[in-house]
């Protein structure tokens, strides 16, 4: 049984995620995107295909960098 909502925020940019409060023995929580939060998923599959892309330059300057340091 719902007992309480709690919506989280990203500054600027309205609801993206609600979390329900579930009244049971043990706490646990239950999470639900939103519909704002659902209209970002082409930015984070848009980074993630570009992480993929440039997986061998991400590493190589990773290691630049740890070697610099």
């Amino acid at each position: 049984m719902s007992v309480g909502h709690t919506e989280v925020t990203a500054p600027g940019s309205g609801r993206v995620i609600t979390d329900p409060v579930i009244s049971c023995e043990t706490p646990q929580d239950e999470y639900e995107v939103t519909e704002r939060g659902h209209s970002l998923t082409y930015l984070v599959k848009a980074r993630a295909d570009r992480s993929i892309g440039h997986r061998d330059a991400i590493a190589r300057a990773r290691r630049d960098w740890d070697a610099a340091r």
